[in-house]
């Protein structure tokens, strides 16, 4: 009776979509090595791999775990130069085991990949699924010579039943166990081109059941909906009755084997109705059986309560519709969104930099040398409204009269996200262009200007003029002091 069930309204994926936004910006990386972040912000662009981090983040947070692989794609000349390539792969195309030293990690992993193979005799490749085996535990000396264990760490391709080793129909195996085994860390550590993300911190791989009321609720939720639009379509108008008689007019026919009258019925005619005779002629209607715009806020303020599981408290979120059981669309605010991801950015920040780690290494394997470690990540953070920003706007004003913050704490809430060094670097952009202004209108002096402490010279040759030998950070601690 209810018919197809109503998918339409994926209340998790509404959600994911609305708070996963670390990455609708491209990040803000910095490094000391400039040479070697040129280089690697390159590599990472031919990937596209900040927009599959869009796809990463919303997997991570929809089912917990997700998987960035990294590769390396030879020039199609032959030349030996080529690019970076990552791929997003799905939790759910994985398994393994925890890396010894790192149980959010793997140290044995399998990954589902679909591959063209020669099989039988007839020496045809055919597509099919195959595993990916990264492993890079320590050898286990106590195993046979030609073991997997005892040539750790080690790439092997599998059959996909994991029976047959298919791994020189594509690379010499020589070339990728033991000693010879290419992607590794400056200090010789061996690391598998992935790294696995999670949606909140826990000890091991998988955390399968955090948040799964969300998930239960998501198929609740379309159940709902589904019984809305139910009642809509068939018991939201009144339904009629006739006891004692019959309609004139109908014609029989045969449906499901049995015999019905059917009568055709229209606005701008009377309809007929003939007594039976045996006694009085009853003609009457029951109401709608269901009140529609009780049904919707049900499934409303269902949905409401569910988002509250990825940090969101009901204020932040609301529920936008045109009409009775129709879509509706969730949306959050900006307040909620900085909010979770002030939530999000550490645990993403951290495994980011797990991955520029390994982009190093599998650069380095193919000789393009890259910076391994010593970045920083910013995330652009979601933007103020026109009111938010007016109402923090007079309230800094009110707290830098009264002395109660600083010019670079009115320019870090101004703008959500922004460093204190960025926050510094911009008021100097800001005071030279008033200082230079300031020259432009003002008349020469006509006598000798006052004598200048050391220490105010020293702040304007070196803010304004950059004096010979001063750095960056001299500039800035004296910019600090200054203001203080």
């Amino acid at each position: 009776m209810v018919g197809l069930p109503d998918i339409s309204s994926n209340l998790l994926k509404q959600v994911v979509v609305q708070v996963a936004r670390l990455y609708a910006e491209e990040p803000v990386l910095d490094n000391p090595d400039r040479a070697g972040l040129e280089v690697l912000q390159e590599q990472l662009e031919a990937a596209k791999v900040w927009g599959l981090a869009q796809r990463n983040q919303r997997l991570s947070l929809a089912v917990n775990e997700s998987v960035m692989f990294l590769g390396f794609r030879e020039d199609a000349e032959g030349n030996g130069t080529g690019t970076l390539t990552a791929d997003v792969v799905p939790s759910d195309f994985v398994w393994g085991e925890e890396h010894p030293q790192d149980p959010g990690q793997f140290g044995c992993l399998y990954r589902a990949r679909r591959r063209e193979v020669l099989s039988g005799t007839d020496g045809v490749r055919r597509e099919v699924w195959t595993w990916d085996v990264w492993d890079v535990r320590p050898a286990d000396p106590d195993a046979p010579a030609d073991a997997p264990e005892a040539q750790r760490p080690s790439f092997r391709i599998l059959s996909e039943d994991r029976r047959q080793d298919l791994t020189r129909q594509f690379v010499d195996p020589e070339e990728w166990r033991g000693d010879a085994y290419p992607y590794r860390l400056e200090d010789g550590v061996a690391v598998i081109p992935a790294v696995l993300y999670h949606s909140e911190p826990h000890s091991g791989l998988w955390n399968p059941w955090a948040n799964s009321e969300v998930v239960f609720g998501t198929l609740q939720d379309a159940l709902n909906w589904t019984n809305t639009n139910h009642a809509f379509m068939r018991a939201s108008w009144a339904q009629r009755y006739i006891g004692g008689g019959s309609v004139r007019g109908t014609v029989t026919k045969t449906a499901g084997g049995e015999k019905v009258a059917v009568a055709t019925e229209d606005p701008a005619t009377a309809t007929q109705i003939r007594s039976d005779g045996d006694g009085s002629l009853v003609i009457g209607q029951w109401g709608a059986a269901v009140d529609i715009d009780k049904a919707e806020r049900f499934a409303r303020n269902y949905g409401l309560r569910l988002s509250v599981h990825f940090g969101l408290s009901p204020s932040d979120v609301s529920f936008e519709t045109r009409g009775p059981a129709s879509g509706v669309a969730l949306t959050v605010s900006r307040e909620g969104l900085r909010s979770v991801q002030k939530q999000f950015a550490p645990l993403f920040r951290s495994a980011d930099l797990l991955l520029l780690e390994r982009a190093s290494a599998v650069l380095a394997a193919h000789g393009i040398s890259v910076p391994e470690s010593g970045y920083s990540i910013e995330y652009a953070a979601v933007e103020l409204s026109p009111g938010e920003k007016k109402e923090r706007l007079a309230n800094l004003r009110e707290e830098l009269e009264m002395g109660l913050t600083t010019k670079v704490h009115a320019v870090m809430e101004l703008n959500p996200g922004i460093s204190e060094r960025e926050a510094r670097r911009l008021l100097r952009e800001v005071n030279r262009e008033i200082e230079k202004e300031a020259e432009g209108s003002s008349p020469a002096p006509s006598r000798a200007a006052p004598v200048e402490t050391d220490s105010d010279i020293t702040f304007t040759e070196e803010r304004s003029q950059g004096a010979p030998g001063a750095s960056e950070e001299v500039v800035q601690e004296t910019v600090e002091e200054t203001e203080g």
